[in-house]
């Protein structure tokens, strides 16, 4: 069993069914996102291709972009 067989019993054993591999991948470039990590820099972590991909997570930071404001 392999990569993401073997996550999905894992969280299957654990009880967590709902959560996928996309899951994991959403909240890590979500909290990069978060940590105003500079986009070209998120969008190689996670291995998008586009730019656009990666511009889904900056809506979730409207707060940490206030306060990145803020520090100038």
């Amino acid at each position: 069993m392999v990569g993401r067989q073997l996550i999905s019993k894992t969280l299957t054993k654990i009880d967590l069914r709902w959560a996928t591999c996309h899951t994991f991948r959403h909240t890590f470039a979500s909290h990069l996102c978060m940590s105003l990590i500079p986009i070209f820099t998120l969008l190689k972590l996670p291995g998008h291709a586009r730019i656009e991909m990666t511009m889904i997570y900056s809506h979730l930071a409207p707060d940490h972009l206030r306060k990145a404001t803020e520090k100038l």
